[in-house]
Order: structure tokens, then sequence, then C-alpha cells
């Protein structure tokens, strides 16, 4: 059940390496390497937002692998022994799409435990040939370097200011949508060298017409792509443990809470008119309805967590 590919930073990610903007830098090397298959196990870090759980979806498709046999893994929710024992007894097995190779794409590897790194280390050591490993990281220094010595190493950079404004003029025109130069501007300075919340900025600005109008949609929340993982974590997992809920909440101890709540709201209704049946919107209106009401913004985040609270414990 997902409404995001009505999402523009989703829509529009690229689904080839000809599509990718500012990592060229990264894609000739990366293309040589798995062309000849003389990696088995690739590391890309980077700030969020610039590519690099894409540039790893993308190899897993150069290497030929079928969807089902590719491995998608969030180690921000996902960190210990059982998990990677989890991920030994699924990737045994040989490829079972039709193709020819198997791959696990690791997400914010560095909230990995350290027993289940050395569980993983031992995993990747005895892999089959058939089989590789992706691991995305924002804090590679926090991947031990016994794993990291294991990988071919990619650093992902952040978009230039001219890349961001291709994209998302790019994206405008496919939308049919006509905007203001200075919209795009203010899109683009408010991005901080990240596609993904180029996007996510453009998304907020598609009606408006004015700098000033797109500088007072976009002031106030910095942290709008971490609300929306929550958002993604909330609506998508069927196990939300609370530990897990209050880590995804502890990346956005500096925002208001009234901030936060307006954006899952947004989120949340954008998912809820999309909604595809009687039960898709009943399900959206239950995780919707806790965060209705408005926050005092002096209270500080505990009508946020209450909310949550309410959510996680009604079902």
């Amino acid at each position: 059940m997902t409404n995001e590919s009505s999402v523009l930073h989703t829509k529009y990610r690229p689904k080839a390496f000809k599509q990718v903007t500012g990592q060229d830098h990264i894609i000739e090397q990366l293309q040589k390497i798995l062309a000849e298959r003389s990696s088995h196990a690739f590391l890309f870090h980077g700030p969020a937002g610039c590519g690099k759980t894409t540039l790893a979806r993308l190899a897993t498709k150069e290497l030929g692998c079928a969807p089902k046999d590719v491995m998608e893994i969030d180690a921000a929710t996902r960190t210990g022994v059982d998990d990677v024992r989890q991920i030994q007894m699924a990737v045994r097995y040989k490829p079972l799409g039709g193709g020819e190779t198997r791959a696990v794409i690791i997400d914010e590897a560095h909230r990995i435990s350290v027993q289940a790194f050395d569980s993983l280390l031992k995993i990747m050591e005895e892999s089959p040939v058939h089989l590789f490993w992706f691991l995305c990281t924002t804090l590679p220094q926090k991947v031990p370097s016994t794993v990291e010595s294991r990988c071919q190493t990619f650093a992902v950079r952040t978009l230039k200011p001219k890349d961001l404004d291709f994209i998302v003029r790019k994206v405008a025109r496919r939308e049919n949508v006509d905007i203001p130069d200075e919209v795009i501007n203010v899109v683009v300075g408010a991005s901080y060298g990240s596609a993904r919340r180029a996007l996510v900025n453009l998304e907020r600005c598609l009606d408006l017409q004015t700098a000033q109008e797109a500088k007072k949609q976009l002031q106030g929340i910095e942290k709008e792509v971490e609300i929306v993982d929550l958002c993604r974590f909330l609506v998508h997992e069927t196990k939300r443990p609370w530990p897990k809920v209050m880590e995804l909440l502890d990346a956005l101890e500096d925002e208001q809470a009234e901030s936060i709540r307006i954006v899952m709201c947004n989120y949340l209704g954008a998912c809820l008119r999309k909604a595809k049946n009687d039960k898709e919107a009943a399900h959206f209106m239950s995780i919707l309805e806790p965060f209705s009401a408005s926050y005092n913004s002096a209270e500080g985040h505990a009508p946020l967590v209450l909310s949550i609270g309410r959510l996680l414990y009604s079902e």
C-alpha cells in the first residue's frame, strides 16, 4: 500500500545511469567495475538526498538483478543480529527471478549494531559469486574498517546549484507547470545541494508566483526530508516498535512540533486523497487522525509524542 509514486522526488527518481545528474565522477568507474564483476561489495557515502540509494538500485539493474532478487534493508529500523540472520537466510538461495545475480542494499548502514556488523562481515566474506552487496550511509566513519576494506567505496557529492536548477526545471516541465525564475531560485537555494530536498521544495511551491511567497512557504522547516521519512515509516511499516519510531523522531529534536505536524498532515493528506479503495482510505484516516489538532509550540515535543503513542497503541 503506497502512494509514493505521486511524490515528485520518487516519481522522478532516475531509472538509468544516464539520467543521474551531478555524479559523473562516480558513474563511469562504477559501470566499469560492474561490467567486469571485479567487486561484489560497494559502499556509497555522502549527504542525505544526493543519490546513494538510487545509485545502488541502478547498479543492481546493471548487474541484471530481477526486482524480486533485490533485497532492500533499512538499517535505521533493522539494526540487530537477528535482522542480519534474516538476510543470511534470504540470500543463501540462488536467484529466483530469472536472472543470474542477487543483491542486498542496506540503507543507513551506519545504524547497524557492532554485533550485527560482525555477523554481516562473515556473510559478506562467504558470499556466493552471484551475490552483490551495496551499503549506503551518511556517516562512513561509523562503518567498521573491516567492512569498509571489503567494499569498493564511492563518495556521493552534494549537487551544484546549476545541477539542481536543471533538475527542478526539468521536473516542472514534465508536470506542465510554469514556475517563475524567482521561485525556482528560492527552491534551489533552500535545497542545500540535495536533489531530493529540491524536489520536496518544488512540490510545496508549485502554485506560487513570487520569491516572497516561496520563502514564506519554505521557512521554519529545516528537516522536511526527515519528517517525510517518519511519515513513510508510520504509513508503510506493519511493525512500528516504539524505540524505532523515537529514533526517527530524535533526528527532529531541533524542529518545532507544530512544524512537524503540518508536514505530516500534508503528507498523510496527500496519501488519503490518492487512496485507491475504501480500505486504503480507512488506513490513512486512522494515521492522520491523531495529528489533526494543532500543537502549542511552547509545549515542546510532548503533544507530538502523545499523538504518535495514540496511533501506535490504538491499533
